[in-house]
């Protein structure tokens, strides 16, 4: 997105999730290229029995993968 304002007021709005499958390996390859992951979205299982973790993308909007 070309307006970095707009962005960031979406971003801030924003949430996505993604199920995978291969977690493990997807958040290994996700930090092997420098992705950046949420400060609070390292790879945990959840209580609700998901195992995910939070992505941040190039506009700050925090992309969940869960699986």
């Amino acid at each position: 997105m070309q307006d970095k304002e707009m962005a960031r007021q979406v971003g801030d709005q924003t949430m996505v999730r993604i199920a995978v499958k291969g977690i493990e390996d997807l958040y290994a390859e996700y930090q092997k290229r420098g992705g950046i992951v949420h400060p609070n979205g390292p790879l945990q299982t959840k209580p609700w029995g998901t195992k995910e973790f939070g992505a941040i993308d190039p506009n700050g909007v925090c992309v969940t993968f869960q699986e």
